[in-house]
């Protein structure tokens, strides 16, 4: 399942933009 991992990097690059 690749969703986890996509939320997942989805979370990572807000924080980086943040």
């Amino acid at each position: 399942v690749l969703y986890v991992f996509y939320v997942m990097f989805s979370i990572c690059k807000s924080r980086v933009n943040l």
